[in-house]
């Protein structure tokens, strides 16, 4: 398996970074999930400098017209600063939604790029800490996701009004979310608007136009409607036709939104990206259009014009905190009331699919990996975490607990040590204990890994002590890695 590992009907898309499909009550595009599980949040570096407004040499291309396009990007790749360049020649402007969890790691934008884009004009909105499906967590670590996403843009000096669902996935508690975090819009995709009270799109009386057009007052700013994301298989050809129905309703608005930019000597390119010649066929018709009058180019955030100093409700901002470590889904419980620095994970609650809650798979690279939990029939008579790694290229498989703000984290200090101890068996293959941390903007990194053990069929005990937290940590995450072809089974993971 390359790239990504399946468990339990969940897609593992990096560290923290978990898209599941939706569930009752979440409207989501469809297509938009799949595609976007498939290449995951992929970073794509890039060499080429962020052009300056004096480089660029060209003025905003301004205009008064009925009908309205905001060109939107994605997850704050790298490569995306591609499309910025092509579009700052052109004097265009965009919006970009990006995930703060992420943002200065390779293959994606640094904060002064993203200071760069503001300079060029455009605008800088929010996209969750971590790239999380937001109705599938609990509504504390979605607000936390939120909230805190737009708080790290704040204080980088990136005041942010606009955000964009990853997997374009909602439901009415998420948008309320998006709301009290001083959000004034929330982007959809395809046509889909959420659900319960806020479906506003159901039956066949809503004309295909109603679904990618949306008002320029929307009537529920918090999901604004917009077509299906760019897919090579349609080709940008699907976008003029969006802007010209645009253009054929009258007063109109119309969001196209991209991922990540493949460059112009790249000889394949994902389904999902869209190629810098595909762009600036765009872009120039795009220009075209302007020149006539009969569309002109704004941010989301312009034409909704909502507050961008609006505060952050302090209570969801997760800044050295692992949200309650005693919620009965956490990762880690104590294990002594008496003893709270001593917390265990036993894997004994699970989620409707069988999954364990707040634990996850994950594979990169050219591996073939099955993860499974066994029933009753662990150490001591109770369920294990079993990982099975039937091929073995480069990359490694491992089970980790979700990366987030809350519930799944491990309040941790900078300065300190823990003693990690497992119990675990295994046939034909070697385990290792991993760690990473968490800082306070929420990002994770990878910190530190036990030696490598051999594991027989009986359980055994390990233990491994970390080296000390990096200065900054607010959290940690433990799992147990496996780097050869074979099995292992995990029944029990301390810390203290």
């Amino acid at each position: 398996m390359t790239a990504a590992a399946t468990l339990f009907g969940s897609v593992a898309l990096g560290v923290g970074v978990v898209a599941m499909p939706p569930t009752d009550g979440v409207s989501a595009s469809s297509d938009a999930v799949a595609a976007i599980a498939e290449d995951g949040l992929s970073p794509h570096a890039t060499d080429v400098p962020l052009l300056t407004l004096q480089e660029a040499g060209v003025q905003r291309l301004t205009n008064d017209a009925p009908a309205i396009v905001s060109l939107t990007f994605d997850d704050g790749t790298q490569d995306q600063v591609l499309a910025a360049n092509i579009l700052a020649k052109r004097g265009l402007v965009a919006t970009y939604y990006v995930t703060t969890g992420q943002t200065g790691a390779p293959g994606f934008l640094t904060r002064d790029q993203l200071h760069g884009l503001a300079d060029l004009g455009s605008e800088i909105g929010g996209h969750t800490v971590h790239h999380l499906n937001l109705p599938t967590v609990t509504q504390n670590e979605a607000r936390r996701q939120i909230c805190q996403d737009r708080e790290n843009l704040r204080q980088w000096g990136l005041p942010a009004q606009s955000f964009a669902y990853p997997y374009a996935a909602h439901n009415d508690e998420v948008q309320r979310a998006v709301r009290d975090c001083g959000y004034a819009s929330g982007r959809g995709l395809g046509g889909a608007v959420g659900s319960g009270e806020s479906m506003r799109l159901a039956g066949e009386t809503i004309s295909p136009e109603a679904k990618i057009v949306e008002s320029l007052r929307p009537e529920n700013p918090m999901v604004t409607l917009a077509p299906n994301m760019f897919d090579r298989r349609s080709g940008i050809e699907a976008y003029q036709k969006d802007v010209e129905t645009a253009v054929g309703v009258g007063a109109g608005w119309t969001q196209l939104t991209f991922h990540g930019i493949c460059e112009r000597e790249a000889t394949t390119c994902p389904e999902i990206m869209v190629t810098e010649q595909e762009l600036e066929r765009l872009a120039d018709w795009l220009v075209e259009q302007v020149v006539a009058g009969r569309v002109a180019i704004r941010t989301v955030g312009e034409v909704i014009n909502g507050d961008p100093t609006a505060p952050v409700p302090s209570a969801y901002l997760s800044t050295g905190s692992a949200g309650d470590p005693n919620a009965q889904h956490a990762a880690f419980t104590p294990r002594r009331s008496s003893d709270p620095g001593h917390r265990v994970s036993d894997f004994t609650h699970q989620n409707a699919q069988g999954a364990p809650i707040c634990w996850n798979g994950f594979a990169y690279g050219d591996n073939t990996a099955n993860f499974t939990i066994t029933s009753k029939t662990g150490h001591e008579g109770q369920e294990a975490l079993r990982l099975e790694l039937t091929a073995k290229g480069p990359g490694e498989a491992k089970w980790l607990p979700i990366m987030d703000l809350g519930e799944c984290s491990l309040a941790a200090e900078g300065g300190q040590s823990r003693e990690i101890t497992y119990t675990a068996r295994g046939g034909g293959a070697q385990s290792q204990p991993v760690a990473f941390v968490r800082d306070e903007t929420g990002r994770w990194t990878y910190f530190s890994a036990g030696r490598f053990t051999p594991l027989g069929e009986e359980w055994s005990e390990h233990t491994w002590k970390t080296p000390d937290l990096p200065a900054g940590t607010t959290a940690l995450a433990v799992g147990i890695a496996l780097q050869q072809t074979g099995w292992n089974e995990v029944r029990q993971i301390t810390v203290q």
